[in-house]
């Protein structure tokens, strides 16, 4: 194991060992779609100390991106576009952005990770009440799609595009509950950290925290959270320690 990977190994085990509340978030909203990244400040600021870190996003706990689906409505609910990192907050934050609190699978590609984590949530869901069946806004020919057959109605609110062959991605789902909350106790405390580093706990210039959201330029090109530490360092709004 290289010196890098085994600073990030005994990193993660003293996390695991401690309360995590060194975690934050930052939430990008731009209207037909939002992301959060859940990181740890702590974590971010002994990389920044630390020489040729530059591609170490080891601080980032989870990244999420949701969008809201084209041409049906899928019960209101909001589309995974992309999830990385620890379950718990990359989900949890996909409900907690979407406006009804409902989340759909992409409905073009699901990767088989995410296919094992959505059919693992299903079952449970189902019997809890939180997963609502969707209707294929193509609506097929009886007998062409048994879960359409099942479940179609005439109620266009439910249809959704792009079935898929597996019954549980052609669900609406519900978080488990206190996913908002969570969210936003880590929204805080990102802000927190904004206003240290505003005060001269650290020091940068390239964001502006206004209205609690985070402004961007261009935020549309961050698809994944293994993307460059220059330019997460951009969004979270710390780029630097003090000297």
């Amino acid at each position: 194991m290289n010196e890098a990977l085994l600073r990030s190994y005994i990193r993660k085990i003293i996390s695991e060992s401690t309360a995590t509340t060194s975690l934050a978030a930052v939430v990008i909203d731009e209207g037909d779609q939002k992301m959060a990244i859940v990181y740890d400040v702590e974590e971010l600021k002994a990389v920044l100390r630390e020489k040729n870190s530059k591609d170490d996003t080891s601080y980032v706990v989870s990244f999420t991106q949701i969008s809201k689906p084209r041409g049906a409505n899928c019960r209101g609910a909001w589309m995974i576009r992309g999830v990385a990192g620890d379950g718990k907050y990359a989900y949890g934050a996909a409900y907690a952005l979407s406006p009804t609190g409902l989340i759909v699978p992409d409905r073009s590609n699901v990767s088989s990770s995410a296919k094992n984590a959505w059919k693992n949530y299903s079952s449970k869901a189902i019997s809890a009440g939180l997963a609502l069946p969707l209707d294929d806004a193509d609506h097929p020919a009886g007998g062409e799609d048994p879960f359409h057959d099942e479940h179609h109605t005439p109620d266009p609110k439910d249809d959704c595009y792009t079935s898929h062959t597996e019954p549980y991605l052609n669900y609406a789902y519900h978080g488990a509950g206190g996913e908002g909350p969570m969210l936003e106790s880590l929204h805080d405390s990102h802000l927190m950290a904004a206003r240290r580093r505003n005060t001269g706990t650290y020091r940068s210039s390239r964001i502006s925290i206004l209205n609690g959201s985070t402004l961007l330029s261009s935020s549309s090109s961050f698809m994944s959270y293994t993307c460059c530490h220059a330019r997460l360092s951009y969004i979270l709004g710390i780029s630097s320690l003090p000297p």
